[in-house]
């Protein structure tokens, strides 16, 4: 069954889904932005061999600092202009996250995130998953030199 998450559980599903990527690793946000703790990690996840991929929403690009400019060379990206969700997920679980993880534990307020299990939550796991890489296939591919 799907899981509610804290702002904190958040960020370390997103860190667990990162580190067990065996395959793949799809991260989405409508800004082409990566959280600095996640910077490591995904170049490790690279080095392991782990196919990386980002959707952005074209509109909302921000230049990226060198580091994560670094490690955006190793993604496939693409962008698509309706982009409302942001989330992340390999082949075993999907983070879906519903709000800024650092403003939540700033404000401490409640849920912050969802958690779904490839297996567990089967149905709800492939429909995001589906809607995201239909949104990548609707949207166009994008090489980091065109947006620097």
């Amino acid at each position: 069954m799907a899981e509610f998450l804290s702002a904190g559980a958040v960020l370390d599903q997103m860190h667990q889904t990162i580190e067990r990527a065996q395959e793949h690793i799809f991260l989405v946000n409508p800004v082409l932005k990566i959280n600095p703790g996640h910077i490591v990690p995904l170049g490790r996840a690279h080095d392991r061999g782990v196919h990386l991929s980002f959707l952005y929403g074209c509109s909302k690009v921000r230049i990226p600092d060198p580091m994560t400019r670094n490690v955006l060379n190793h993604f496939e990206l693409f962008c698509y202009e309706k982009l409302n969700i942001r989330c992340c997920f390999n082949e075993e679980q999907l983070v879906i996250i519903s709000h800024n993880p650092f403003q939540v534990l700033q404000s401490r307020s409640g849920v912050a995130g969802l958690l779904l299990h490839a297996q567990k939550d089967q149905t709800h796991y492939e429909e995001v998953v589906i809607q995201v890489l239909s949104e990548a296939k609707q949207g166009r591919k994008i090489e980091l030199r065109e947006i620097l």
